[in-house]
C-alpha cells in the first residue's frame, strides 16, 4: 500500500512539473503574432488555435461589428475584459490581447483584425504551449462572440 501511495505522489509531482515547465514556456516563448499579406496567420497542424481566416477544421466564423466602428472596438474592449483577456496592443486595425488561465498560467493569444468594409472582425485565438486546447480557443471565441452583442 505504501509503495503505491509513493508512485501515485510522484506521478502526481511529475505531472505539476510537466504543467509548471509549460507554464514557464509559454511565457518565455512568445510566438510570431501579426498580420501576413493583410490576414491573421494560420493556425498550423496542432489542434489549440481557431481562426476565422482558417480552413478546415480550425476555422471559426469572425465576428459580427456592433454598430460603427467606434462602438464596435468599445464593446470588443468590454468584451475581452469579459472573457478575462487583455488587449497588449493596438495597431490600427490589427490588436492583440492575451488570457492568461487560473491554474498554471498559461497564456493564450487573442489576435483581431478588423475589416470595416465587410463589417467583420476576423479573429484568431491560439495557445502557445501543448498540442490540444481541449476546445479551450474555440469556446473564448464563441464567448467573445457572445459578450459582445
Amino acid at each position: 500500500m505504501k509503495k503505491m501511495l509513493l508512485v501515485i505522489l510522484v506521478l502526481l509531482l511529475a505531472l505539476v512539473l510537466l504543467l509548471a515547465t509549460r507554464s514557464y514556456l509559454s511565457r518565455s516563448n512568445p510566438p510570431e503574432l501579426g498580420l501576413v499579406a493583410g490576414i491573421l496567420r494560420a493556425c498550423g497542424e496542432r489542434p489549440n488555435c481557431v481562426g476565422s481566416e482558417a480552413n478546415g477544421e480550425l476555422g471559426i466564423q469572425p465576428l459580427q461589428y456592433v454598430g460603427d466602428r467606434a462602438s464596435t472596438e468599445k464593446a470588443m474592449i468590454q468584451a475581452l475584459l469579459a472573457v478575462g483577456a487583455n488587449v497588449q496592443r493596438r495597431q490600427g486595425d490589427y490588436w492583440h490581447a492575451i488570457a492568461v488561465s487560473s491554474l498554471f498560467r498559461f497564456i493564450d493569444d487573442i489576435e483581431l483584425r478588423f475589416d470595416d468594409a465587410a463589417g467583420l472582425i476576423h479573429v484568431r485565438s491560439a495557445s502557445r504551449v501543448g498540442y490540444s486546447d481541449l476546445g479551450v480557443n474555440g469556446k473564448r471565441i464563441e464567448a467573445l462572440r457572445a459578450a459582445l452583442k
